[in-house]
């Protein structure tokens, strides 16, 4: 109680203190939060250790050091300094006062030690290459680590060699014999693999010493963890330490359209070999994690060949009978992970429903799911181990749409009181105005119930009237949540007064397997349907919309769906597509992850050609009317900067306003926080100067006279004569190419604009 006291004292000193300086979230504030990592518990529960990432946008520098929470009285202790020289990450206990972490204070990631009681640093690994994804098991004096190297020699001094002698060579051709060739935003090596290391440490005076190092792969092709967007939660030693679980890909070329992963098992003293435990099932099982009793295995599994957004099960495997049992089977929500509980009758899962990501616990004897935490988005599990007579605590990080991250923890019995732990941003935000986000509902495509948030402008007077950002995700399966993010924010549109609508669209996850499957095969149909009933519901709904002022919005799938209301409405001003795809067919050839596109259009573009070219965009062009901000990265290899390219080059040349925003040095999203700054105020600059209410810039007022004419006759269906004298009164020259195809009954007029 003293400390809740204590906490809105100081609240409330600020508020009144800083009221002079209030203002709307901007992106300076975004990029100025600090964000906080996983929280990892000591043995005895009495101390959690964690990240912290700061960016100076003077110096255009960041830094990542490590912080330590006392978790008796809330105290919040720096461990290492800031410092953007180098960066201090993952951190892991060896004992209840001893941490290990990656840090690349001596040049590259290798592993370093940290004694609490008295603040000494050690480094422990000097390997010629750096170190990845770090993991402890304090009982066995063991750390588990990742690194990049030849398969053939499975040793990282000689894999650094080999490295050394293949970069020395003139030529710079590499060969390849399969796929992958590029992933997300990497060149794939057509050799190196990431392997598993177990290092065995020992204690002598306090300090930390290596006893011996072996890569528990060695002698395989395996590697762990999988793809770009692997991390340690795809490796997990057992109780006793005596073997570890991961997930790897099955050996096969046909890596880039099949999702098949697998969990194996080896022993952490690398004398046996890896061996499968899931090759029955052909989808993707991954995330071991072992109960604390040794009993069971659990792993998290999608059934379907091929299709990434496939309901995650939890699995048991039992490891004496190694009877496999489905936990989740009739839970329709795609569980993201667990963590056992301590006495391992039941795991704590986390799983998108209804715009949060909740927790929720699942018994192991019966199956019965019961919710913990409704919402917030709630990430990085853990579990505090009471005394005796106490009960076991969650200790997790939880953000919604109007905080960043912090620390948390909850009672499972007891799920109605959340404490706060963190208020790493408490002095950052007081004075910053939010806008909490109001849940609808409306009827979508088949009329079903589609749900979307809504963000008043931060600003918001009863007296005026708005434009409206209308935000469209990408994925496609995935959702709009109750989280706090730094690409993307509402907060910001919010904060430059717009109105902001972010619906989540039939495809969109977190609302069942049928909802999120009814995309496939139907791209430019469901969702779209259901995202402009959406529009037209808010439009009738909130009278502080100005109907007339309305900007489409969207990434990845988001840009897509840009391109495709271009094609086929003119209810918007204008549009913003972020690395959207232009031509279906093209973009098959040119990603890397062919799962994904056979999965979604139900076959290889060589034999569903039909269905590409359905939903493709570019066969539409003709039709765009609306003035574009596109958006495109060099390091996108997911959509390649031609898609963006050519969106561009459709806009220019047929006269309609555009820019092209590019970033070398980005991939499919925008991460440096420089960059963000420029995003969003190119984004901003663009949509304001096309939803001003009374413009004065003679580009705009010229364009919106050519293009309302245009919709005349997209509406009214005129003859060539009339079509012609409406180019003639605006200048075909500087607006060309208006074609009678483009009047087609198929393309919808909103009217009123």
């Amino acid at each position: 109680m003293r400390n809740l006291i204590m906490k809105t004292i100081f609240f409330l000193t600020l508020l009144f203190t800083s009221t002079s300086k209030v203002h709307p979230f901007k992106v300076a504030d975004l990029v100025d939060i600090e964000r906080i990592g996983p929280p990892v518990v000591n043995s005895d529960g009495r101390l959690a250790a964690f990240t912290l990432y700061n960016y100076d946008q003077k110096l255009n520098k960041h830094s990542k050091c490590l912080s330590l929470l006392d978790l008796t009285n809330d105290v919040q202790t720096r461990l290492t300094k800031k410092d953007f020289s180098h960066t201090d990450d993952n951190p892991v206990w060896l004992s209840k006062d001893i941490l290990a972490f990656l840090s690349t204070r001596s040049g590259t990631s290798q592993i370093w030690t940290l004694n609490i009681t008295d603040s000494s640093l050690l480094q422990l690994t000097d390997y010629p290459l750096p170190l990845q994804f770090l993991k402890s098991h304090p009982d066995s004096k063991s750390l588990a680590f990742v690194a990049e190297i030849y398969p053939e020699s499975g040793d990282i001094n000689e894999s650094a060699m080999l490295k050394k002698i293949e970069e020395g060579q003139f030529s710079s051709g590499r060969v390849y014999d399969n796929l992958f060739v590029r992933h997300w935003d990497v060149w794939v090596h057509p050799v190196r693999r990431n392997q598993l290391f177990v290092l065995k440490f020992k204690f002598i005076n306090g300090r930390v010493e290596v006893k011996s190092t072996v890569n528990v792969l060695k002698g395989t092709v395996l590697e762990t963890p999988v793809g770009t967007m692997g991390d340690e939660s795809h490796f997990e030693f057992s109780p006793d330490g005596s073997e570890i679980a991961f997930t790897s890909r099955v050996p096969e070329k046909e890596a880039a359209w099949n999702t098949n992963l697998n969990i194996y098992i080896t022993s952490t003293s690398g004398k046996n070999k890896p061996y499968s435990i899931s090759g029955k099932n052909k989808g993707s099982d991954s995330n071991p994690t072992y109960s604390p009793d040794g009993r069971f295995l659990s792993w998290l599994q999608m059934e379907t060949p091929g299709y990434e957004s496939d309901l995650n099960r939890v699995v048991l495997f039992d490891r004496k009978s190694e009877k496999i049992k489905i936990l989740t089977k009739h839970f329709d929500r795609s569980v993201d992970s667990v963590i056992w509980s301590k006495d391992s009758k039941k795991l704590y899962a986390k799983a998108q429903d209804l715009g949060h990501l909740k927790i929720f616990s699942v018994d192991v004897a019966s199956a019965s799911i019961k919710q913990v935490v409704k919402d917030g988005h709630n990430t990085a599990l853990s579990i505090i181990e009471g005394a005796k007579d106490q009960k076991e605590h969650l200790l997790f990080l939880r953000a919604t749409s109007s905080t960043p991250a912090d620390i948390y923890s909850v009672q499972p019995s007891d799920s109605a009181f959340i404490r706060q732990r963190t208020a790493v941003n408490e002095r950052k935000l007081v004075n910053k105005l939010m806008s909490e986000p109001i849940e609808f509902w409306f009827k979508g495509y088949n009329n079903e119930p589609v749900m979307g948030w809504l963000y008043m402008p931060s600003s918001f007077s009863n007296q005026e009237r708005y434009p409206l950002a209308f935000l469209m995700h990408g994925g496609p399966e995935d959702s709009w949540n109750n989280d706090f993010s730094y690409r993307w924010n509402p907060q910001i549109f919010a904060g430059s007064g717009f109105a902001v609508v972010a619906i989540n669209f039939h495809g969109s996850t977190g609302y069942g397997g049928n909802f999120t499957r009814s995309i496939l095969g139907n791209w430019g149909g469901a969702p779209y349907e259901s995202l402009m009933k959406g529009l037209k519901y808010v439009l009738k709904k909130y009278s502080f919309i100005d109907k007339k002022r309305v900007c489409a919005l969207g990434a990845s799938y988001g840009g897509y769906m840009a391109n495709w209301v271009n094609g086929n409405t003119n209810a918007f001003s204008c549009i913003v597509n972020h690395d959207g795809i232009f031509d279906t067919r093209a973009a098959y050839y040119s990603t890397e992850e062919l799962w994904f596109p056979e999965s979604e259009f139900k076959g290889p573009a060589y034999t569903k050609g039909s269905l590409y070219e359905k939903w493709n965009p570019s066969l539409r062009v003709n039709k765009w009317t609306t003035p574009t901000l596109v958006i495109h990265s060099e390091l996108d290899f997911r959509l390649p900067i031609t898609e963006g390219l050519s969106t561009f080059t459709a806009l220019q040349r047929q006269g309609i306003p555009s820019k092209l925003l590019y970033f070398p040095d980005e991939n499919h999203w925008i991460l440096k926080p420089a960059n963000t700054i420029k995003w969003y105020t190119e984004v901003l600059s663009f949509i304001s100067m096309w939803t001003e209410p009374r413009s004065r810039n003679p580009e705009v007022i010229k364009y919106k006279k050519y293009r309302k004419n245009l919709l005349k006759v997209q509406e009214a269906l005129l003859d060539k004569e009339i079509v012609e004298k409406i180019v003639d009164e605006n200048d075909g020259k500087k607006f060309p190419d208006i074609e009678l195809n483009v009047v087609e009954r198929n393309f919808e007029v909103f009217s009123d604009l």
